[in-house]
């Protein structure tokens, strides 16, 4: 699997207290995003 560097736009605050979550919790937020995506195209039948 290729890994791809992606840019986004979210709202800073939103952004910082995930990233804090994910530090709390020893998640990986990159790997959290991935997993939403794949849900979402799983959901839709893609």
């Amino acid at each position: 699997m290729v890994r791809k560097t992606v840019a986004l736009s979210i709202d800073g605050l939103v952004y910082d207290k995930y990233q804090d979550y994910c530090k709390a919790n020893c998640l990986i937020l990159s790997r959290k995003i991935e997993e939403f995506m794949r849900k979402e195209l799983s959901e839709n039948g893609c």
